[in-house]
């Protein structure tokens, strides 16, 4: 389990390293809001023990908090700084959210859980006013690696670790070193208040112990108390993974030292086991599409250095389809890239990966996958949650659409033109050339309109002769009524 915790306000510190993955490390670290929410991986180096690191992706934690706290309930502490203690718990619980928890423990003879972090605000307060500081001796050794062990086993992205205590011993005096080298092998920084009023030497040996850890130490009083604890959560939490590519020795105190690119460097000493090196080939676990975004999202076994680049992939259609071309990769996580492409043709989309590597220069092997339309219509079931009956309709209408592509691609190869629009007017498909029985038609056509002409002549030369005969009846009937030497006139 990998945990993280902030130092106070804006302060930069890694909170967290989790190496037991290995080649595979994620570090988690806190910084001033907002500081490193567009920050580029490939500005952020690191080594261990001097040895380059590969950066992976860095993304802001928004999970829930968890606070581990630790009270000493011993006679030692005054009653005033007691008071305080529980005072600074309280209102923390104040400010959960949901989805936070906080888990208290006193300890003096023996440890004991006081709030499980189910309760609610009245439920602590409740228990937090039972408890009494009447406490004999201190088991602060065997308190500080049981905070240690709760913090390393937590499930929240976000852990807070903290013990209140003057570093008094009085049981087991003899586990000093024993205790030392617990919080040292901690994934998890141990943070620690102590009393304002402790003598010098005592401040030094509560202090020598807990920055062993990674932690740090603050002194309180009555005034100060909740708001010194209240700092320890305000900054952001970041986690950014790395990848070792050389063999690690065994260390208890193996030096991790990050470069955020923007000359702030952070460094953390960390126990690291044995690793003999990454000799194992990288693998494609998966290719998956997405038609309706035209994305195909690719997973590899583990991260791939290499995997933005355009290089590795290839793609091929069938039936004369042009293939998709990139547009756009992007990582989604250390091991995944989501591939944005112009267009996914269905059915007929093949993808060929190779030469892809991981940090230590393993080269894949090559793998090719079908793009098909089952793949995507599996995933766009599972995304929608749709019926059978809407799954069958969402089919036939992809297998119509394949079927009109096909059509299409007929219709170009016997000539025809698509239907185009003009000025807002559609123009119909027509044929570039005539067939021959299109110019037995035409020819046909043509013969029946001369036919028809020749009938509208002969319709009008008769129409035409019969006006000539009434105009010469006119004329006969004129001249023989008005002739001069007609006698009867």
């Amino acid at each position: 389990m990998l945990s993280a915790f902030t130092t106070g306000v804006y302060a930069l510190d890694i909170t967290g390293v989790d190496v037991e993955s290995l080649p595979d490390i994620e570090a988690k670290i806190s910084a001033e809001p907002g500081l490193y929410d567009n920050l580029d991986p490939e500005k952020i180096k690191a080594t261990l023990n001097g040895e380059e690191l590969v950066t992976g992706i860095i993304k802001k934690e928004d999970s829930s908090v968890e606070w581990i706290i630790m009270i000493d309930t011993s006679i030692s502490v005054s009653e005033t700084h007691f008071k305080a203690q529980k005072n600074a718990v309280l209102s923390v619980y104040k400010t959960l959210r949901d989805s936070d928890t906080l888990v208290l423990y006193t300890f003096a003879e023996k440890v004991i859980r006081v709030l499980s972090g189910l309760e609610n605000y009245e439920q602590a307060k409740k228990k937090i006013d039972a408890i009494d500081c009447k406490g004999q001796d201190t088991a602060f050794y065997t308190a500080a690696r049981q905070l240690a062990s709760l913090a390393k086993e937590s499930d929240s992205a976000v852990c807070v670790p903290v013990i209140f205590s003057d570093g008094v011993e009085t049981l087991q005096k003899g586990d000093r070193q024993k205790t030392i080298d617990a919080l040292k092998q901690s994934p998890v920084p141990i943070y620690g208040f102590y009393p304002d009023v402790v003598k010098p030497e005592v401040k030094k040996s509560f202090n020598d112990i807990i920055k062993v850890s990674g932690g740090s130490t603050k002194s309180f009083n009555a005034k100060n108390a909740s708001a010194q604890l209240a700092s320890f959560n305000s900054n952001d939490t970041y986690s950014i993974s790395f990848a070792a590519t050389k063999e690690i020795k065994a260390s208890k105190n193996a030096k991790l030292v990050i470069d955020m690119g923007d000359g702030n460097s952070i460094t953390k000493e960390i126990v690291v086991p044995d690793w003999g090196g990454d000799k194992e080939k990288p693998k494609i676990l998966s290719a998956v599409s997405d038609e309706t975004r035209n994305i195909i999202t690719v997973m590899y076994s583990e991260p791939v250095k290499n995997c933005l680049d355009e290089m590795i992939y290839s793609f091929t259609a069938a039936d004369d389809f042009v293939p998709p071309k990139i547009l756009e990769i992007n990582k989604t996580a250390d091991d995944t890239v989501a591939i944005s492409v112009d267009s996914l043709e269905a059915s007929n989309v093949r993808l060929k990966i190779s030469g892809y590597r991981d940090a230590s220069d393993n080269v894949g092997d090559e793998h090719e996958f079908t793009i098909t339309v089952d793949q995507d219509l599996r995933k766009i079931i599972k995304t929608v949650g749709i019926g059978v009956g809407a799954a069958v309709v969402l089919v036939l209408v992809l297998i119509a659409l394949i079927s009109r592509r096909k059509k299409r691609k007929a219709n170009m190869e016997n000539g025809v033109v698509q239907a185009a629009y003009k000025n807002g007017k559609k123009i119909e498909q027509k044929p570039k050339k005539n067939t021959k029985i299109d110019k037995v038609k035409e020819k046909a056509k043509t013969r029946e309109e001369k036919i028809a002409e020749q009938k509208e002549e002969k319709k009008k030369q008769k129409e035409e002769e019969k006006k000539k005969a009434e105009a010469e009846k006119f004329k006969f009937f004129f001249e023989e009524k008005y002739d001069p030497n007609n006698k009867e006139d």
